[in-house]
């Protein structure tokens, strides 16, 4: 640069994968929309158990995948835990960031859905991208689907289609 500084490295948009499983599935869904997502250059993903998200990282996303256990027909665990611990702190910082939902679940999902629905509508957050369900056991296709989900999402943010 004529004035002797290095240009400015852009900052990429931040893509939280923020996840929940007590058997595996969950956490399987949300690792094939990580591998997706991280295929794509110009946008910064991370993936993160819902335990371990923080109000400063989730503060700091563009965009969030939310992938979560659906149990009696309502959102569950830790991932509702989540929710619970940073609903207030966040209540007015997130308006119109993207997210979108995988859900993980025995045989409906729709319960989970609209929990998640419901608290990102508090938010003001809009939703991208149809629920994905993988009801019973996870299958090569449905993984597929979560990581085309991830790399959408995450060209959507490189692209600043979001």
């Amino acid at each position: 640069m004529p004035d002797g500084h290095a240009p400015a490295e852009a900052v990429k948009p931040l893509l939280l994968i923020c996840w929940y499983s007590a058997t595996g599935h969950n956490r399987a869904l949300a690792r094939s929309a990580y591998a997706g997502a991280r295929q794509v250059p110009g946008c910064e993903v991370r993936i993160r158990a819902a335990t371990r998200v923080q109000v400063e990282e989730f503060a700091a996303a563009n965009a969030w995948i939310f992938v979560a256990p659906e149990n009696f027909g309502q959102l569950c665990g830790g991932l509702r835990m989540m929710f619970e611990r940073l609903y207030y702190p966040l209540e007015t910082a997130l308006q119109g960031r993207p997210y979108a939902t995988i859900t993980g679940c025995g045989n409906d999902g729709r319960g989970a859905v609209r929990d998640i629905d419901r608290i990102c509508a508090g938010w003001r957050l809009k939703r991208v991208a149809e629920p994905l369900y993988s009801r019973g056991e996870l299958l090569p296709p449905t993984a597929q689907s979560a990581r085309e989900l991830g790399e959408a999402l995450a060209t959507g943010l490189a692209d600043g289609i979001f």
